[in-house]
């Protein structure tokens, strides 16, 4: 597993795609074996494949916050609103909903959804709260998302997609 992170970090993807599958034939359940081979699919651009091997820790119950936060970005680059819901979903039951990045997921969702009011709103509290915590790349974040997506931040514009 060492070989297919090595592989990961030189950006050799089909490499760490192999060396992550024959990991997994040796200990199939393990997370670190599923984490590469998703890093390595998404590397490749094969979106349906990382979401399989995140899918797969799910089955195996070895879940947790980055795996959701993972499977939502992969639906947000497949433009997948309904499988975007249920990993927020999800993503929600495994952290705590008050967290900078839980927030700015909300937001995202909503900005995909075209509730441009409501993801001003949330883009608001992520950048409240990620402030309060001293998350200063988070507050470059939710600034870019409230930008790029809602426009103006001072609600006197807005770009509508």
């Amino acid at each position: 597993m060492n070989l297919a992170n090595d592989y990961l970090q030189m950006g050799f993807f089909d490499e760490a795609v192999e060396e992550s599958t024959a990991a997994l034939r040796v200990a199939p359940h393990s997370a670190l074996g599923y984490v590469n081979l998703s890093f390595a699919y998404q590397g490749l651009n094969r979106c349906q494949d990382s979401r399989a091997a995140w899918e797969q820790l799910i089955l195996d119950g070895q879940d947790n916050e980055l795996t959701y936060s993972h499977l939502y970005v992969l639906a947000i680059a497949q433009g997948d609103q309904a499988a975007m819901q249920r990993y927020l979903e999800a993503w929600k039951k495994k952290s705590k909903a008050n967290t900078p990045s839980f927030q700015i997921g909300q937001a995202s969702v909503a900005v995909f959804s075209g509730k441009l009011r409501t993801a001003r709103e949330l883009t608001e509290v992520a950048r409240q709260s990620s402030e309060a915590v001293g998350l200063k790349q988070n507050v470059g974040l939710v600034m870019a998302l409230a930008r790029g997506s809602l426009g103006s931040t001072d609600g006197k514009s807005e770009t509508r997609w």
